[in-house]
């Protein structure tokens, strides 16, 4: 590996430890000092970068552990809930639980609109579900899940439902052309995709709105 190679490598893992340092700090479990403390081994960590990339790394790491040395010797109720979110996991796993059980009782498969039936809501909330768990997953991983971010994983699955009922509306009414025949199992894919990939959907309604009635340019 070259020395820019090496300097690129240790340039990337110091802005990882600077965004884990910004996110735990927002939930308070850094405190100012620490935080500066650790910023000031980055900050000397980056400053030898170019010239010495392997003294720079050994900075940064020595950073990183200073870091974890603080964030595990918190108490385990902290930890549990801004390190490891075991609430929003609690939360995911027992509303995957639910909409699993409703889709396989297939109680709420009747008809609400033309032929798209009620458990497709459930469909679309199981994307949002799996959504939510991957992008979890991710933040917990890299240290770097916010308390003040932790509602989007509340709320992505409830607006998974929403969108993926919406969606299959939108196809069963004729705003969109299907490839496949009309049935149970594209309805339930369309929202279970809806529910998943939300920000498509709406960028996906707001090109059929468009279509429909093109807004006015102000002039």
């Amino acid at each position: 590996m070259s020395k820019d190679e090496q300097a690129n490598e240790v340039n990337s893992f110091i802005d990882h430890v600077e965004g884990i340092v910004e996110f735990q700090s927002s939930n308070n479990l850094l405190t100012v000092d620490e935080a500066r403390e650790i910023e000031q081994k980055l900050t000397t960590a980056r400053a030898t970068v170019a010239e010495d990339p392997i003294k720079a790394n050994e900075s940064a790491h020595e950073a990183y552990f200073t870091l974890m040395g603080y964030l595990n010797g918190r108490t385990r109720r902290p930890r549990y809930l801004y390190l490891y979110g075991v609430h929003v996991w609690a939360f995911l796993i027992a509303l995957s639980i639910t909409l699993l059980l409703i889709i396989a009782s297939r109680k709420a498969n009747f008809p609400i609109f033309e032929d798209v039936s009620a458990d497709v809501i459930a469909w679309g909330g199981l994307g949002g579900c799996a959504h939510a768990i991957y992008f979890l997953r991710k933040s917990i991983y890299e240290y770097q899940l916010s308390k003040h971010y932790v509602v989007y994983w509340f709320a992505y699955p409830i607006a998974g439902m929403i969108f993926g009922f919406a969606l299959a509306a939108v196809f069963a009414a004729g705003f969109l052309s299907l490839q496949a025949k009309p049935s149970y199992a594209v309805y339930a894919g369309i929202a279970f995709v809806a529910g998943m990939f939300q920000e498509w959907v709406v960028g996906t309604l707001g090109d059929i709105a468009n279509s429909i009635h093109e807004p006015k340019k102000s002039k």
